[in-house]
């Protein structure tokens, strides 16, 4: 059986399927017959649509934080990640608060946006 942390504000709709040690944290909304692959962490507020395929290891929602030498600082919480319906998103791909991706977007595995 797989284990899935899922907090209880979290919307989780019909036919999900999830991996091992997934992560759902407050306020999140998953689409229906959406997949999520071991060791995803969906962060609070994300919304993502139904039929959505996410690989392992994914981080979706992150909020972005400036390092100490950035020339570009960034001085609010970004809102909460959206992902259209359809999405494929690859292995360790770290999506960060504050993007909107539409239907049917495929990102390839490792990269953060």
């Amino acid at each position: 059986m797989a284990q899935a942390v899922i907090h209880p504000t979290a919307r989780i709709a019909s036919g999900v399927k999830f991996g091992e040690n997934v992560v759902i944290e407050a306020g999140v909304e998953i689409g229906e017959l959406t997949e999520l692959g071991h060791n995803v962490v969906v962060l609070t507020g994300t919304r993502i649509g139904p039929q959505g395929d996410i690989r392992a290891g994914a981080i979706l929602g992150r909020q972005p934080r400036s390092s100490p030498t950035s020339r570009r600082k960034i001085r609010a919480a970004q809102p909460p990640l959206v992902i259209g319906s359809e999405c494929v998103i690859g292995c360790h791909v770290v999506l960060y608060a504050g993007n909107i991706l539409g239907d049917q977007v495929m990102i390839g595995d490792l990269p953060s946006i």
